[in-house]
């Protein structure tokens, strides 16, 4: 697959949750930052929509709205390493981002 490159500012969705902690609501998540946990890094790798489409996904039809594949509305990603609780990160993003010719 080609390798594609983008410069971008990520900002993580922890940001200030300390602000929500008081007597009645704790919560725990690690690390606990307070503020400031974003940076902006060059990114690079393959393209999801070049590995769903080389896995036989219309990614050129559900781009254009042709093509609706049942139950196929996000797609999850989950990282290899864990941090120090023993989970790994994970996300999603809705497919249509994913098959997004741009």
């Amino acid at each position: 697959f080609p390798k594609h490159e983008v410069v971008t500012t990520l900002q993580c969705a922890g940001n200030r949750r300390e602000d929500m902690h008081d007597d009645n609501h704790k919560i725990f998540i690690a690390p606990h930052w307070v503020v400031g946990a974003m940076s902006t890094a060059k990114w690079g790798g393959v393209k999801m929509r070049d590995v769903l489409k080389h896995c036989g996904m219309d990614v050129d039809g559900m781009a254009l709205g042709e093509s609706n594949p049942p139950k196929t509305k996000h797609l999850q990603f989950e990282g290899y390493d864990y941090d120090e609780t023993g989970l790994c990160y994970g996300g999603s993003i809705p497919i249509d981002k994913a098959v997004d010719g741009l």
